[in-house]
């Protein structure tokens, strides 16, 4: 009989990237009801890719439309710096060339800013059990 519980998997991580005030209120309450732990918020891509580097989450909201550099611009170094991390692009706008350039980049999921809140909650929650499933793999393998 195994006497030792399930130790549970460590809250997802989180960056969020968006120049807009309100987006990133609306999906910091978002990422705080699905327990995830923020490690950071930027507003353009050059703080982006930054701030990555430094935290290394394990998912990343990543505005399209953003001064200085945009999500798709910054897209690449970000892959380069985490490639584990997952890459959730955020656009008010979606046009199919930046959609397929985002995934074929590296992106894991493209969500539009008009997208009930509801839907969010399900993607990042499934991208939150990807994650711990895969834990739960190196875990077992170590």
């Amino acid at each position: 009989m195994n006497t030792n519980p399930k130790t549970p998997s460590p809250p997802c991580t989180a960056v969020l990237v968006d120049d807009d005030l309100t987006s990133r209120w609306l999906l910091r309450g978002v990422l705080k009801r699905l327990g995830f732990t923020l490690l950071a918020e930027a507003s353009n891509g050059e703080e982006a890719v930054a701030v990555v580097r430094r935290t290394k989450p394990d998912i990343v909201l990543l505005d399209v439309c953003m001064p200085f550099q945009t999500g798709p611009g910054a897209l690449p170094a970000i892959v380069a710096a985490h490639p584990s991390a997952q890459i959730v692009m955020l656009t008010s706008m979606a046009d199919e060339a930046t959609v397929r350039y985002c995934i074929e980049q590296g992106a894991a999921e493209y969500l539009r800013k008009d997208t009930p809140v509801e839907e969010i909650s399900r993607v990042l929650g499934g991208l939150s059990e990807k994650i711990a499933a895969q834990r739960e793999r190196e875990v077992r393998c170590a």
